[in-house]
């Protein structure tokens, strides 16, 4: 479901951010590491990372496209590719996420919206 979906992408940022950070070019070499770490067991955090952002593709494309016009094909495959990798900044995860989040609102939206649930106008801050 949608909600599943959201609370799955919540654990992956968290996740994410355990995994460790960095700002700047920095990010892309400690990520590197991470990975490498993550593959030999020394970091749990980004292995889990990995394996859920895995997982979740089919997730999403289940629950967002599961329900006929929840999302389009494209939205979809925008919401996969948008997760972070462990080579990403910060600044990009966040903004990553933030994208993510932004296409399950406006997934159940639609789902609101075909359900017969009125006129729900879509949030503000999602820009389409």
């Amino acid at each position: 479901s949608i909600d599943n979906t959201e609370g799955l992408v919540n654990e992956l940022e968290t996740l994410f951010y355990e995994a460790g950070t960095t700002e700047g070019p920095l990010a892309r070499i400690t990520g590197v590491g991470k990975g490498i770490a993550a593959k030999a067991g020394l970091n749990e955090a980004a292995k889990v990372y990995q394996d859920q952002k895995e997982a979740f593709i089919s997730q999403i494309s289940k629950a967002l496209g599961g329900d006929v016009g929840a999302l389009s094909n494209q939205d979809i495959a925008r919401a996969i590719k948008a997760l972070p990798s462990l080579t990403s900044t910060a600044g990009e995860a966040r903004r990553s996420f933030l994208i993510v989040k932004n296409l399950i609102k406006k997934a159940r939206h639609n789902v609101q919206k075909q359900k017969g649930g009125g006129s729900i106008p879509l949030p503000a801050e999602i820009e389409f």
